[in-house]
């Protein structure tokens, strides 16, 4: 199940990057501020817990914000 999910991703992203109009280069700009296992970590944490975003960023050491964007996605 965990290399389905990566391979699913990865597909995801080959089909964004080739509908993207590229002012930088490949690989440029930022990067996720955690690993792809942190990120189910604190999207796990957040559902069994029901605890804000605020106090998941505390707890994973990103912003409020951060934590939002990865569970959104």
């Amino acid at each position: 199940m965990r290399c389905t999910r990566k391979i699913l991703h990865q597909r995801k992203k080959q089909e964004q990057e080739k509908q993207k109009i590229r002012i930088n280069k490949a690989g440029g700009g930022n990067h996720p501020k955690l690993s792809e296992e942190s990120q189910i970590a604190l999207m796990l944490v957040y559902l069994r817990h029901n605890l804000s975003f605020q106090i998941l960023g505390l707890l994973f050491q990103v912003s409020e914000s951060t934590g939002h964007k990865f569970f959104s996605y």
